[in-house]
């Protein structure tokens, strides 16, 4: 899991808790941790400190994972 992920994990998993049952969240937590790892593999390396907007692409990309279906 990527340092995005893993820290909006905390708030990403009360909105899916607030939102869906206890199965379907652990379910769709379970499928946001693997596209994020996915991501990551097929997009590499964005540029970390070359490119300051890297990182908010990714926050952004971290939140938009929880309202996949």
């Amino acid at each position: 899991m990527d340092k995005y992920l893993k820290m909006f994990e905390p708030a990403m998993r009360k909105w899916l808790s607030e939102h869906y049952s206890p199965e379907v969240a652990k379910a769709r937590w379970e499928r946001i941790v693997a596209l994020d790892e996915k991501r990551i593999r097929e997009e590499g390396d964005l540029g970390s400190k070359r490119n300051p907007m890297a990182n908010n692409m990714l926050e952004a990309y971290a939140f938009s994972l929880s309202t996949i279906r």
